[in-house]
């Protein structure tokens, strides 16, 4: 099974933002929302090992969804930019990027989302999470 591993490197206003290996390679960044006590929709969820799926979302399409989040449901993996596109999700993209009006964010989040479904093949994979902050 491949391992995913996610370390988060800094929390803020504009999200919670991380490196993501694959296999141990440095391979994306993440952004998931401001930790606010693990709350559906609007927290990034607690650091710790889960096991990922591929799952047919109706809204996202073809994305990943992380298993047995303590007290949430329906963590995904999925295409966005910006902490209000996460929804309690992970985003992926290729880099960090300031926008304007110093709104942080993530870069080309379609485009990496592509290639990390190619990475794992839609299979399961193993999910770890590392706070460093």
């Amino acid at each position: 099974m491949d391992k995913v591993k996610i370390i988060r490197s800094e929390t803020g206003p504009s999200g919670t933002f991380g490196i993501l290996l694959h296999n141990g390679q440095s391979r994306f960044v993440t952004l998931e929302p401001e930790w606010r006590d693990n709350q559906q929709d609007v927290s990034c969820i607690p650091h710790g090992v889960y096991r990922c799926k591929p799952f047919k979302s109706p809204t996202k399409g073809n994305v990943f969804v992380v298993e047995n989040v303590p007290g949430r449901e329906d963590i995904q993996f999925h295409i966005g930019n910006f902490e209000d596109d996460t929804q309690g999700c992970i985003l992926v993209g290729r880099w960090f990027y300031e926008f304007a009006g110093n709104n942080r964010g993530i870069a080309m989040s379609k485009q990496a989302f592509t290639k990390f479904r190619e990475l794992l093949s839609d299979k399961p994979f193993e999910l770890e999470i590392v706070n460093c902050f």
